[in-house]
């Protein structure tokens, strides 16, 4: 099987597209957290100025320089490491704005007290300014990113070129601000440019891919500034390009290299020279301007998230973003990672290539890795239009993976293998293949098109029952996916038929066994009620044929239901955990956390020897279908055990109907 899958992955087409969520394991804060690291960043300041003002008094020149310049004996730790550092480089920053003077040498002596008053009325007000734009923008949207934080700083600084119907309260509230608000940008830019050099102790996270890179080339499309990918190609020794020598040149990408990197918006080691020529610069600098050995200035060149952001940087992107649309025309799979589709041009070049993809038999398969890769799908994928209507050529080609990246990067191989396997596989087979890799569409499209199977009727429906699939899987697995994915409603119908199933074997198991004990007591004469038992027994038997677990009490070596358990709760569940792990524990990790144990107390009950333990001394039942025969406290505690997966499971649904 490994040999075939790796044939088709070899011979597959396979790019990948990275946002911003596949830097987080690096270290990179990911755009939510970026504006609140920035907000903390400059209220910290703020708070640095008041611990100077509470041990010396008063903030003025010689205590300033006192907490900036003194030894650390001499400080008397009025201030830790970090303030220290952050303190010095925001005093030599404004001092050289204002003075336009050097700075790497001490400042002390182009120190006054006016400048002194200056600068801590410019942290505060830099603050209290910061603090009233999250606070409107709060109020008109969820959640305030980086995207939308800068955006709005930019419009406030560029008030004569846009139209600020979001935030023009801001306008009023912030008049005569400008200085502050000029400084918010320019601090923020180099926030976001600090936070994006990437050292190469952080990128262990990527090691899995050397398992894609073994076969061919491996596209690599990124918007992402920093260096993860560059800093992963160096520590495994893979030959790269992202189409600078030292110079911008195109023509690399079509030589041969491991690895060819697509930087659509610019990186944190590319500048613009004053002469309009791009160049590669890999240092460490912090600063958005460099000089270079010939006198040339070089600024930076990142595309920053605002309106008209592509105005100025021209050659690399769009030298870049046709090869885009021709390798997505012929890929068979892309794999997305924390990207969420905001930049419209790239929405439309995945709609136009999907569409020409589509007229071949496979078409385009996308990947989609992220924590909300189930939303992103539903709100900029599904559809072509805000309306959600009209259908996009990606529907039902999406695969969503709700998780962090760096927790499922190393299943990625396999899935794909899987992917490619899933073509010459029976219904059955593929809708197990497909609910295993998560491509919960293509699943539920199998059911009902070549099965018969849907939401509406599954009560109904048989389905299938085999060695690899029944429906406590298929239930569990397609709940899960919509889970994860915010489908409540659906997630809670698979639970609801999930939960009936064992509701059902729990009540045929009892009558089963009940009809059983009954048999036992009957003494030789009464041969009349032992056919009526018998054929009872041989009814359930015919009819439950494709209902396997209604012996959910049999003991070593009869262990169907312990099997299950395993496979179907116990391993999914396990693995789901696994998948989505985070430091931060939530609701759902609580209640499959439940359910996992209720079935390992199961397993374990059913797992004891026969005749051992505290089934000892139990009388027992003869089950002719079933050898060795069953205890009857065995029979008693696994109901009991039952019952209590059946409340869990009850949990889960109850989640959901909170959430729909």
């Amino acid at each position: 099987m490994e040999e075939k899958e790796t044939a088709k992955l070899e011979n597959n087409e396979i790019i990948f597209f990275l946002g911003a969520g596949a830097s987080v394991a690096a270290e990179v804060p990911p755009v939510i957290k970026f504006a609140d690291d920035f907000e903390k960043d400059i209220k910290k300041k703020k708070g640095i100025l008041e611990k100077i003002k509470k041990k010396y008094g008063e903030i003025n020149v010689e205590s300033l320089l006192k907490a900036v310049y003194s030894s650390n004996s001499e400080n008397e730790s009025a201030l830790d490491s970090s303030e220290l550092k952050l303190l010095k480089k925001e005093l030599e920053q404004f001092v050289h704005e204002k003075l336009t003077a050097e700075t790497s040498v001490r400042v002390g002596d182009s120190i006054t007290k006016e400048l002194i008053n200056e600068f801590e009325e410019n942290i505060r007000k830099k603050a209290e300014a910061l603090e009233e734009i999250q606070k409107i923008l709060r109020e008109k949207r969820e959640k305030v990113d980086i995207e939308l934080l800068l955006e709005a700083l930019h419009e406030l600084n560029n008030r004569s070129k846009y139209v600020l119907p979001d935030i023009s309260e801001l306008n009023e509230k912030l008049k005569g601000r400008e200085y502050e608000l000029k400084s918010l940008e320019k601090e923020l830019r180099q926030f976001i440019r600090e936070k994006t050099i990437v050292s190469e102790d952080k990128i262990c996270y990527l090691a899995p891919l050397k398992e894609l890179v073994k076969y061919k080339t491996l596209d690599i499309f990124s918007v992402n500034y920093d260096t993860c990918i560059e800093q992963f190609c160096k520590k495994h020794n893979l030959t790269y390009t992202d189409g600078f020598d030292s110079k911008w040149d195109p023509e690399l990408f079509k030589n041969d290299y491991k690895i060819k990197l697509y930087k659509l918006h610019g990186s944190v080691t590319w500048y613009r020279t004053d002469e309009g020529d791009y160049i590669k610069v890999p240092i460490a600098e912090k600063e958005a301007e460099i000089e270079l050995i010939t006198g040339e200035k070089a600024k930076t060149l990142m595309v920053y998230p605002m309106p008209g952001k592509f105005e100025e940087y021209s050659t690399p992107r769009s030298e870049s973003i046709p090869i885009l649309h021709k390798k997505l025309e012929k890929a068979k799979v892309c794999i997305v990672i924390g990207y969420r589709f905001r930049d419209e041009d790239i929405r439309t070049i995945f709609f136009e290539a999907a569409k020409k993809a589509s007229q071949r038999n496979e078409g385009l398969t996308l990947y989609l890795i992220s924590p909300h890769a189930g939303k992103i799908y539903d709100d900029k994928l599904k559809f072509i239009d805000k309306d959600k209507k009209i259908p996009s050529s990606l529907e039902g080609r999406v695969i969503c993976w709700n998780y962090p990246m760096e927790n499922v990067l190393k299943d990625l191989h396999q899935s794909l293998g899987t992917l490619a396997s899933i073509q010459i596989l029976s219904p059955e087979e593929c809708v197990s293949k497909c609910i295993e890799i998560g491509y919960t569409s293509k699943a539920e499209d199998i059911l009902e098109k070549e099965l018969g199977i849907t939401l509406d009727n599954l009560k109904e429906s048989p389905l299938f029952v085999d060695e690899h699939n029944d429906k406590l899987r298929v239930y569990c697995g397609l709940g899960v996916n919509h889970l994860y994915s915010g489908h409540y409603d659906k997630a809670k119908r698979y639970f609801k038929e999930l939960k009936s199933v064992l509701e059902q074997s729990l009540e045929v198991g009892n009558e089963y066994f009940d009809l059983h004990r009954q048999s036992t007591i009957l003494n030789e004469s009464q041969d009349e009620e032992r056919k009526e038992i018998n054929s009872k027994l041989k009814g359930i038997e015919d009819k439950y044929r494709r209902l396997l677990f209604y012996k959910w009490f049999t003991p070593p070596p009869e262990l169907n239901w312990n099997r299950r358990l395993q496979r179907d709760f116990i391993d999914l569940l396990n693995k789901e955990l696994e998948r989505r792990y985070t430091t931060k524990k939530d609701s759902i990790d609580d209640i499959f956390s439940e359910i996992i144990k209720k079935c390992e107390d199961m397993v374990r009950c059913l797992e004891m020897p026969y005749r051992e333990g505290i089934y000892k001394d139990s009388a027992i039942i003869s089950i002719y279908s079933s050898s060795p025969d069953v205890e009857i406290a065995r029979k008693e505690e696994a109901e009991k055990k039952l019952k209590e997966i059946l409340k869990a499971f009850g949990e889960l649904i109850d989640f959901c109907e909170e959430k729909e």
